[in-house]
């Protein structure tokens, strides 16, 4: 049982113990004291005995220390530590804090930028190094792209005839004479001796004769075309005067060139005879 039931029940037994009259002790009470019959000296000393244990009781809580709850220690720790700390670093002001704040996003946004405008030149070098791949020294240049097939051949044309020299227009008629010299002149075709050239032009056809047996070389008398330079006649050792050719041709209406040339590089003075017949005439 607790102390303060036992110190009431013993002051309930003491006040009451010189009244015979009264009942004596309930069965709880006496088994309290270990007997239902008691005197006064038997209360006094129960009495006496709680005293003594409540005073013993008091002084052991007295001397007993009080426990301390962990929670409780270990907000006295935190606070500790949070008085240590104020105390050991001062309070920042608050515009001192923003103005740290301000230089510290300056430094990040120019660092940005600066990482931004290098990576932009970077890939500007880039695309053009592989825009334009720099060709490597000492390479082989690269084979020449196929030529296209060849056309077909196209028909042979007749060679246009070389520039002619000066011509006596005019000079050749029937029954006449035109003489001169091959020597330095230039070759006008056929043989690579030097030539002399007459034009003549036949107003009505016939049959005509150029007659060379008063020059001094070995001759070679041609006739031309004047519009295509077609050869439709041409005499080398014809004649009755050997080597001085006599060239004997029919003629339509149109103009011609008369060429004096030498066999191979035969050149020299020529006389040659123009002579008309069978209606044909000269203008």
């Amino acid at each position: 049982s607790s102390l303060p039931t036992v110190l009431e029940d013993n002051m309930s037994v003491s006040k009451d113990a010189g009244n015979d009259d009264e009942a004596p002790p309930s069965y709880g009470q006496a088994s309290r004291f270990g007997q239902l019959g008691h005197s006064d000296i038997t209360l006094t000393t129960a009495a006496s005995d709680a005293h003594e244990r409540l005073a013993r009781v008091i002084d052991e809580a007295r001397s007993k220390p009080k426990p301390v709850e962990p929670a409780a220690v270990a907000v006295s720790i935190r606070n500790v530590a949070d008085a240590r700390t104020a105390a050991a670093v001062p309070a920042v002001p608050l515009q001192a804090h923003i103005h740290e704040r301000r230089s510290r996003n300056r430094a990040s946004a120019c660092c940005t930028l600066f990482v931004l405008m290098a990576s932009a030149a970077c890939g500007v070098c880039l695309w053009y190094g592989f825009r334009v791949p720099p060709e490597p020294s000492g390479a082989s240049p690269s084979a020449p792209p196929p030529s296209p097939a060849p056309s077909p051949p196209s028909p042979p044309s007749s060679p246009s005839p070389p520039a002619l020299p000066p011509l006596d227009v005019g000079r050749l008629s029937c029954d006449s004479e035109v003489s001169g010299s091959t020597v330095g002149e230039p070759s006008l075709g056929g043989e690579p001796a030097g030539d002399a050239s007459f034009l003549f032009c036949v107003t009505s056809p016939g049959r005509f004769t150029f007659d060379s047996c008063g020059s001094d070389y070995d001759t070679w008398l041609r006739v031309w075309t004047l519009e295509d330079a077609d050869e439709v006649a041409e005499c080398d050792d014809c004649g009755q005067c050997e080597l001085r050719s006599v060239l004997s041709t029919t003629l339509v209406v149109g103009c011609y060139l008369l060429v004096v040339d030498g066999y191979l590089t035969n050149e020299g003075a020529f006389s040659v005879a123009v002579g008309c017949s069978g209606g044909g005439k000269l203008a």
